[in-house]
C-alpha cells in the first residue's frame, strides 16, 4: 500500500478494537455532492474510528476505507477534489471544508438559528433548516459539553416558538425536552388528522 494511504486515518483517536470492515458498512455514509457536508463528515469520522487501524497504519483496510469515502463523493464535489492533493482523509476533508463548509462563527449561527421561525414552509423544512443550523454550530464548538447541551435547547426554543399555530401551542402544551421528541409528537400528530381524514363523513 502506498505511503499516502497508509495515513488514511491521521488525526483519528485510538481504539482498542476495530470492527471488521463490511461494504454495507458505506451505506451509513451518505453521498456527497456539495450539500450537507457536516452530515457527511460525522457519518465518515464515525466509521474511520470503528473500522480503521491507527496502530498498524499498513493495514490494507485503512486504504480499502478511504477509498470508499472517496467513492461517495459525487458531482460537483467530485470534480473539485480532483484539484487538490486529497490522499488523506485530513487533507480531503480541509478541502470540502474549505469549498463547501459554512465560514460563520459561532456568535453568527447562534444568531441566525435564533432568528429562525416557519413562516410559509412546511414543518418539515422549518425542522430541518433548525438542524441544519444546529449542526453548523456543533461543528464550530467541537466537544465543549455544555455549549451542546445548550445549543440544543436554544434550537428546540425556537422550533417550539417558531412553529405555525395551531401547532406552535400544542407543541409547547406537550412540553418536549428535546427536538427529536417534538418532531415525533408532530409526525404522530399528523398521522392521526390524516387518518381522520380518510374517515366517511357521517350522514344523518
Amino acid at each position: 500500500m502506498t505511503e499516502h494511504n497508509q495515513s488514511v486515518v491521521q488525526g483519528q483517536t485510538s481504539q482498542s478494537s476495530l470492527l471488521k470492515f463490511e461494504p454495507h458498512f458505506m451505506q451509513l455514509i451518505p453521498s456527497f455532492d456539495g450539500n450537507n457536508l457536516n452530515s457527511f463528515i460525522q457519518a465518515t469520522e464515525e466509521i474511520i474510528s470503528l473500522c480503521c487501524d491507527i496502530v498498524n497504519v499498513k493495514n490494507p483496510i485503512n486504504s480499502l476505507v478511504f477509498l470508499a469515502i472517496k467513492a461517495k463523493i459525487v458531482g460537483k464535489a467530485s470534480e473539485i477534489i480532483t484539484i487538490y492533493e486529497t490522499d488523506t482523509w485530513p487533507k480531503l476533508k480541509s478541502v470540502l471544508q474549505k469549498n463547501f463548509g459554512d465560514n460563520r462563527n459561532e456568535i453568527t449561527l447562534s444568531l441566525d438559528l435564533q432568528r429562525l421561525s416557519q413562516g410559509r414552509s412546511s414543518i418539515k423544512v422549518f425542522y430541518e433548516s433548525i438542524l441544519k443550523h444546529l449542526n453548523l454550530l456543533m461543528t464550530v464548538i467541537e466537544n465543549d459539553k455544555t455549549k451542546q447541551s445548550y445549543y440544543q435547547d436554544v434550537a428546540l426554543q425556537v422550533f417550539l416558538t417558531g412553529l405555525n399555530e395551531p401547532y406552535g401551542s400544542m407543541l409547547r402544551a406537550k412540553d418536549p425536552s428535546t427536538l427529536v421528541d417534538a418532531i415525533r409528537f408532530l409526525e404522530r400528530e399528523e398521522l392521526v388528522r390524516y387518518r381522520q381524514r380518510q374517515l366517511p363523513s357521517s350522514t344523518l
